[in-house]
Formats: C-alpha cells, sequence, structure tokens
C-alpha cells in the first residue's frame, strides 16, 4: 500500500503540471515517516534529512508553491 503512495507521490513530482501536489505528498509522506519513527522511540534522522531535502528541491523547483504558501501572490 505505502508502495502505490510512493510511486503515485512519484508520478506527480515528475508531471509539471502536479508538481505542487506531489511537493505536498512527499512533505506529507516525510512527516508521517518521522511521526511513526518517534512513535516507536527511534531517532527520526533519515526522514529529517529526506523532508529537508525535499524540502529545498522543491523550493528550487516550484517557487510559487512557497510563494503562495506565503501570502506573496494573491489569487486574481
Amino acid at each position: 500500500m505505502f508502495a502505490i503512495l510512493e510511486i503515485l507521490i512519484a508520478i506527480a513530482l515528475i508531471l509539471p503540471r502536479t508538481s505542487a501536489l506531489g511537493v505536498l505528498g512527499a512533505i506529507g509522506y516525510w512527516a508521517g515517516a518521522m511521526a511513526v519513527e518517534m512513535s516507536f522511540k527511534m531517532p527520526p534522522f533519515a526522514p529529517i534529512v529526506a523532508l529537508t531535502l525535499t524540502t529545498a528541491i522543491a523550493y528550487f523547483r516550484t517557487p510559487e508553491l512557497f510563494a503562495r504558501a506565503l501570502g506573496q501572490i494573491q489569487d486574481k
């Protein structure tokens, strides 16, 4: 089940029209992975690194997503 979710997120990230949705899905996925590791008292270093890399790459690939989140772009 998680593999199907990962494949769908990867496809959404690759396609330019759905890349913003893919970014949100990937960030949510890694945040969930971090929560699961913390609930089992494991160090969440791998999900933190993956979440940081995903967010940094997404910032440069889809800057309009972050501009909207920060309120810098107003809808017309």
